[in-house]
């Protein structure tokens, strides 16, 4: 018997795997591509054992009915999804976010699944600025309609409620905000603050800007946001006083708070900043999560952010060259 992780090889499909396999379950770990880089590699034999890899792509529900038919699954984690910086193509994210979705749930109720969790976003919120009032699960949700990716992960969520609304299957949803951490090193536009600071850092690369230290979001690490999605599985139903749950680390984190850590990490390095918000960054400023609903029911804790960027510099350090 094993959980079904979709996206199982991804930055934080591969943390779930991970945390799952840890806890002691098997996990079959999904991905469309074969050739993914296999992140897990470098596990203890005892945990790598754990874990099957599984390929099937989630346009082709055949693929996906197979899967369920040859494996003996008794959980999904759905974390798998078309990202904005991949494709903002309409058509695309439809077919993946929102299509392959639904046929997930279609063949967990039929194969009489124990819980799906669904991994959504913090774009399924309203954009009201850096300045409002912390994001609370009960509030209206509004994605932008110029974004395929938050339209269609809002569908999800709303697929996930019809099955739990009718009875046929157990769903939770969990809303995460600002993803980051291993196994990912971003680079380019996409970056967050905090990968621009520890690229420049390694590479010895002053950042020195008039503005942009005031510049607020609120993060999540990846393996804190593994740890909540996992609880939300293990969670039992009678704790569960929703179904829909806000994973983050709780609080916005300033570039300057960023720059504070990565200085006393890269003496040598030169970061300042001015007040103001960093214009260049793709990702728009929203408030904080409120996640006192997922510290009560399911007791979940994030780590510090400055505890988890020091790790993140650390473990950069240790890559090899090439992938640094």
């Amino acid at each position: 018997m094993s959980i079904l992780v979709t996206g199982g090889y991804g930055n934080l499909g591969s943390n779930i795997t991970l945390r799952l396999a840890e806890a002691g379950y098997e996990v079959l770990a999904h991905g469309v591509n074969p050739d993914e880089p296999d992140y897990l590699a470098a596990q203890p034999a005892e945990v790598r054992d754990r874990i099957t890899r599984e390929t099937a792509d989630l346009r082709e529900r055949d693929e996906l009915a197979a899967l369920f038919e040859r494996r003996e699954i008794t959980g999904v984690i759905h974390s798998a999804a078309l990202l904005p910086y991949v494709s903002r193509e309409l058509q695309a994210n439809v077919e993946i976010n929102a299509t392959g979705t639904l046929a997930l749930l279609e063949l967990a109720a039929t194969h009489g699944i124990d819980r799906f969790v669904y991994v959504s976003s913090g774009s399924v919120y309203p954009n009201r600025g850096p300045d409002g009032q912390p994001y609370h699960e009960s509030e209206p949700t509004a994605p932008s309609i110029e974004r395929p990716y938050s339209i269609t992960k809002y569908i999800g969520e709303l697929y996930c409620e019809y099955f739990r609304a009718t009875e046929r299957l157990e769903t939770v949803s969990v809303r995460v905000s600002r993803l980051w951490g291993p196994p990912g090193a971003a680079t380019g536009d996409w970056a967050y603050p905090m990968d621009r600071l520890v690229n420049a850092g390694l590479e010895g690369r002053a950042v020195v800007h008039e503005y942009g230290g005031d510049h607020p979001n609120d993060y999540t690490h990846h393996r804190d946001a593994a740890d909540g999605i996992v609880r939300a599985y293990e969670a039992p139903t009678s704790r569960l006083k929703q179904s829909v749950y806000n994973i983050s680390g709780g609080r916005h984190v300033t570039v300057s708070e960023i720059a504070d850590i990565c200085r006393s990490e890269f003496p040598e390095v030169e970061f300042e900043f001015g007040a103001g918000y960093w214009y260049e960054l793709r990702q728009s400023i929203r408030p904080p999560f409120d996640i006192s609903a997922a510290r009560r029911d399911l007791g979940y804790n994030p780590a510090s952010f400055e505890r988890r960027l020091r790790d993140y510099i650390e473990y950069r350090r240790a890559l090899p060259e090439k992938n640094k």
